[in-house]
């Protein structure tokens, strides 16, 4: 009986700190992170959340994102939802339907290109700025996202 009553009071105690103290609820609930602006993943911000991008993308997916250009920015909220907010007017970007991993990845020299690792455009890298990795996807116009 003592632990549980040690148990709850440390909860009941951790709970007063964060409705009095503000960086408290940071220290032990944490904060929403950026995963994705303009269509494009935030390497660093990834890594936070320990997700990959895989991971992100099918949760992208799961909330109807067809293109990575049709989100303004996405948060990894500090339960693990993810929130999206959709770019108007949508951009040219990855497309994420079918996945990734199920389209071979080749690309004409003649048209807009995306990293297939984070969404980064780049026409002339041989390796992807953002990311570092070499492999490009054509740039698809996106629709709008609902």
């Amino acid at each position: 009986m003592l632990v549980i009553f040690v148990i709850i009071a440390i909860d009941k105690l951790v709970d007063q700190a964060i409705r009095l103290f503000r960086p408290a609820k940071g220290i032990f609930d944490g904060q929403p992170v950026e995963v994705l602006r303009d269509g494009v993943i935030h390497m660093s911000a990834r890594g936070t959340r320990q997700i990959g991008n895989l991971e992100l993308m099918e949760l992208l997916r799961l909330k109807g994102v067809e293109n990575l250009g049709s989100v303004r920015c996405a948060y990894m909220e500090t339960s693990g939802a993810l929130s999206v907010f959709a770019a108007d007017p949508p951009q040219p970007g990855l497309r994420i339907v079918p996945p990734v991993e199920c389209v071979p990845a080749d690309c004409s020299p003649d048209q807009a290109r995306c990293c297939v690792n984070c969404g980064q455009m780049d026409d002339a890298a041989s390796h992807c700025p953002n990311c570092g990795t070499d492999g490009w996807a054509p740039a698809i116009a996106a629709p709008k996202y609902r």
